[in-house]
């Protein structure tokens, strides 16, 4: 699955960045891990 590559990419860049972005896809409302950025 991308997502899972993507999510792999950020944690390998900020495990934080990681973590915001699994909860933000478990909240199902952001789509775009660059949002987060």
């Amino acid at each position: 699955m991308i997502l899972w590559a993507t999510i792999f990419f950020v944690n390998n860049k900020g495990l934080d960045l990681s973590k915001r972005t699994a909860k933000a896809m478990a909240t199902g409302k952001s789509s775009k891990p660059t949002q987060i950025e």
